[in-house]
């Protein structure tokens, strides 16, 4: 059995400046191999690169539960270092009284198995859930908010 390095930074073994979520080959294998797993009911939860190049490229990882029902899952980090906030104004003052050492450890994170996570991705409800957790302000990218909803849903 195939085991993963948890320090491994996913930035690494991807193209300088691109996302890891979608450019890391070893990302997506370790996602393969963190959520397969057998359900409650004794169904086998493999999620598996798509055999067809093309829908490769419009999928990350897929989930056949039938040959007619399957289902699609992306990866995204469940962190974020807030750099690009202009709000609130709390946020962007303790963001100025960093010093040059802080900034460069918290603005420029590695990018972890502990630090990603795969969401489920249909493509007929906009926006997906991950999406909304990221761009909608009440949640604001919060990973504990988002988990809350999901729990109260």
């Amino acid at each position: 059995m195939r085991v993963f390095d948890i320090t491994f930074n996913y930035k690494v073994d991807s193209p300088p400046g691109k996302d890891p979520d979608s450019h890391s080959p070893l990302l997506k294998a370790d996602h393969q191999l963190l959520w397969t797993k057998e359900l409650c009911d004794g169904e086998l939860f493999k999620v598996q690169v798509p055999a067809e190049p093309n829908e490769r490229r419009k999928n990350y990882l897929m989930f056949e539960q039938t040959p007619d029902k399957g289902f699609t899952f992306g990866s995204d980090a469940i962190t974020n270092s807030y750099t690009r906030w202009g709000k609130p104004r709390n946020l962007v003052e303790a963001k100025a009284e960093l010093s040059e050492e802080q900034k460069r450890r918290y603005f420029n994170p590695s990018y972890t198995i502990g630090s990603a996570m795969i969401w489920p991705v249909r493509k007929i409800h906009r926006p997906t859930l991950n999406t909304a957790r990221g761009m909608r302000l009440r949640i604001a990218d919060r990973m504990d908010l988002t988990l809350e909803c999901i729990r109260r849903h």
